[in-house]
């Protein structure tokens, strides 16, 4: 400060600082703050993660973030080097190799960014896919915390809750993901499946017709869908829809051996029940349901030792399958009947 006679004096007890003074010094704060760099050794690391990215080496990516994790303070991945953490979690999550890596690189998002809603939902799904359900749980129910409506969420928990069986909870969850977005196909699939296992078919099959609408190119909603269409007795239906699948996923093992089985049960068209059979036995010879198929088929057919030996290999590499005993002991009667 100045006094009027033009000399300097330091601001003395009670006597407060100009706020040009105070605005001075918090701008070259501000500055220094701003313009430090961090070390060249970081740097180069940060640099060796972008390329390992762009290479694909995701595991490599994670290392060197560890690495620099250890070695830097929270504020150092605060100027917007936190999106590497992100960039690794999904890409690792894509992967599908590391499901425990992607939700250590979500964790470290979430400690810079604890109320981001979407990190905590792709926390939840990492841990989930690892095996690591109270985290999950954990994770997703922090995120409804925050927001209470949010569909995904919902969702994740509702998917999890039917893996763990706890259908009721599944239920509830799924009904309340499609409510919120009734746009998402599989949500749909997903309620459809859980009311599948609740025994409830007519209302898993609207569920998984309005998920092949909205999502049409997903295989595994036809496959579903077919089968639901054989157990209301529409056999037809059945097989345009398993068809469809099959389109889209020409090699799928179960599209496949479902078409052998509505072609031979349902439709009792033997030749092409025996064409997909085949099919799926030629990408997998040790399928146990497809020999089972062959075996009923050839049996049909009249060709005893084809469908003897079919079966018979069916119950060696299904032998805890109810379906192939029953269906080999009901040969071995009508053998030792004719």
């Amino acid at each position: 400060m100045e006094h009027l006679d033009g000399q300097k004096k330091e601001p003395g007890k009670g006597e407060a600082p100009s706020r040009r003074t105070v605005t001075a010094e918090r701008v070259g704060q501000v500055r220094w703050r701003t313009n430090r760099q961090p070390r060249p050794e970081a740097d180069r690391t940060l640099a060796e993660v972008r390329a390992k990215l762009i290479a694909r080496d995701f595991r490599g990516a994670l290392n060197l973030l560890r690495q620099l994790k250890a070695a830097n303070p929270p504020s150092f991945w605060r100027s917007g080097r936190w999106r590497l953490w992100e960039q690794v979690g999904l890409a690792l999550w894509e992967e599908g190799a590391d499901p425990a890596g992607a939700a250590e690189a979500f964790e470290a998002v979430h400690a810079l960014r604890p109320r981001h809603v979407p990190t905590l939902v792709r926390l939840g799904e990492a841990w989930a896919a690892a095996g690591e359900y109270g985290r999950a749980f954990h994770a997703l129910y922090a995120a409804l915390d925050l927001e209470p409506d949010h569909a995904r969420a919902f969702f994740q928990l509702g998917s999890l809750y039917a893996e763990l069986k706890d259908l009721a909870k599944a239920r509830r969850c799924l009904e309340r993901a499609v409510s919120l977005n009734p746009r998402e196909g599989v949500y749909w699939a997903a309620l459809g499946y859980t009311l599948q296992a609740l025994g409830e078919g007519r209302r898993a099959l609207g569920c998984y017709e309005r998920a092949a609408r909205l999502t049409p190119k997903d295989p595994s909603v036809w496959n579903a869908l077919g089968l639901l269409y054989a157990q209301a007795g529409e056999a037809r239906k059945s097989v345009a829809a398993l068809r469809r699948g099959l389109r889209l996923s020409p090699d799928d093992p179960g599209i496949l051996l479902n078409l052998s089985t509505v072609y031979g049960r349902d439709l009792e068209d033997f030749r092409r029940a025996l064409y997909y059979a085949r099919r799926l036995l030629e990408l997998s010879p040790n399928h146990a349901g497809a020999h089972h198929n062959l075996g009923l088929i050839y049996w049909a057919l009249g060709e005893v030792g084809e469908a003897q030996e079919h079966l018979h290999r069916a119950l060696e590499l299904g032998s805890d399958a109810q379906e192939i005993w029953a269906s080999y002991n009901a040969f071995r009667r009508f053998m030792g009947g004719s």
